[in-house]
């Protein structure tokens, strides 16, 4: 909402939104008053006349509209030293939205730079409404005025005079601690925000391990075995550093040797491990993206904390019919590995399912990890969503831990 001054193109909007605010009062006066009354409200270029007209707008729109007067302006009955309103009016489907008091401020605002030391206006005891905001803005009733349109009249001030050098001095020292104020809390949310940034990174590595331990743990296609190698030469070089005399190996090297393979195993299967990882995610990551529907949350799924339990949930997004629902359930049945998968609930285009409990097998020492998430997912696209797909064409899947 914005208050702007009135140009005399406004005018014939201004008196048709004046007779539409006092409308309201034409019970209570009788037609003969309601009649003055509304050739009042209508002239606006009286109004305007040695003053100006205040309006607020919202989107172009009109919602209300006042006339100011600085001091020297204001006519009787007001003290012409005074600056005053006049014709204070507020569309009716606009009222409560503060129009009135957006108005009303601005006139303080400008009797305070015009250097006015009272702004004055009156009223009648049928305008209940306006006095309230009056009397809220500070406004006291300073003289009671000859009856008007039948109604009692009352004036009423704002004093404006200048502050004192205390009053001053305590305005320039709560605005240093406004301002100290400021300071301070862009420093908190500054530090906040690198605490935020900070944390999210390291969830974010955290992520990327959950993945790729999922993946290192159940790859897709052929992988090289890398613990089954590692332990036959873990097995084999514990022989010939322990055992080489017993299968006739005397010779003083083959300790050494044996102790070499069992390094290597050790470097090959976490080396192995640190290269396989990135291109495990990048071929599962070209398999989601080679689906003919896409698929959203199966990494930030996977980059979840690993839990001894899970559950995951699946929504999925149909582009026209879907279905029956007795369908659904079928297809969603075939998961049974290493959960199942059941129908929870949807209608329309979307639908939803959820997995049974997802045991991690965890050990002592050993942390659980996303493997079994990962093959129901696997499950859920391979054994429900592509045949379905291939019926019924999906418009999006998402995954959520």
């Amino acid at each position: 909402m914005q208050v702007t001054v009135a140009t005399p193109a406004d005018h014939p909007d201004i008196a048709a939104l004046n007779v539409a605010a006092y409308e309201e009062f034409r019970a209570r006066t009788g037609e003969e008053v309601w009649a003055r009354m509304r050739a009042s409200l209508e002239a606006v270029e009286g109004f305007a006349a040695g003053g100006e007209i205040l309006v607020a707008r919202e989107d172009g729109r009109l919602l209300g509209a006042v006339a100011y007067y600085p001091p020297g302006s204001t006519g009787a009955p007001l003290p012409p030293e005074w600056a005053s309103v006049r014709a204070l009016a507020v569309d009716p489907s606009a009222r409560g939205r503060g129009v009135a008091a957006a108005l009303m401020e601005a006139c303080i605002g400008r009797a305070r730079e015009q250097g006015a030391a009272v702004l004055g206006l009156y009223t009648t005891e049928m305008m209940s409404a306006a006095r309230a905001l009056y009397a809220h803005l500070g406004f006291v009733q300073d003289a009671e005025l000859p009856p008007r349109h039948g109604q009692p009249c009352w004036r009423y001030r704002l004093d404006l005079a200048p502050p004192t050098e205390a009053a001053s001095q305590l305005a320039a020292l709560a605005a240093e601690g406004r301002a100290r104020q400021g300071a301070a809390l862009a420093a908190e949310a500054g530090e906040a925000r690198r605490v935020e940034l900070r944390e999210r990174r390291e969830v974010e590595r955290l992520g990327r391990g959950y993945v790729r331990g999922a993946l290192l743990e159940s790859p897709r296609g052929a992988a090289p075995p890398l613990l089954p190698i590692a332990m036959a030469m873990v097995v084999a070089g514990t022989v010939l550093l322990v055992f080489g005399d017993l299968v006739g190996l005397r010779q003083p090297f083959w300790p050494q040797v044996g102790m070499g393979l069992v390094l290597l195993a050790i470097v090959g299967f976490f080396g192995g491990r640190w290269v396989m990882a990135p291109w495990l995610v990048r071929r599962e990551r070209a398999w989601l993206q080679a689906l003919p529907f896409p698929v959203r949350g199966y990494f930030r799924t996977l980059g979840q904390v690993p839990e001894e339990e899970r559950r995951v949930r699946v929504r999925i997004e149909f582009r026209g019919e879907p279905p029956e629902r007795e369908v659904l359930e079928g297809l969603f049945g075939r998961v049974t590995v290493p959960a199942t998968a059941r129908l929870t609930d949807g209608k329309g285009a979307g639908w939803r399912a959820e997995s049974g409990p997802i045991h991690s097998p965890s050990f002592e020492d050993v942390d659980p990890t996303n493997g079994a998430v990962l093959g129901w997912m696997r499950g859920v696209v391979e054994e429900v969503l592509l045949p379905l797909h291939a019926v019924h064409p999906l418009q999006s899947v998402e995954f959520r831990g």
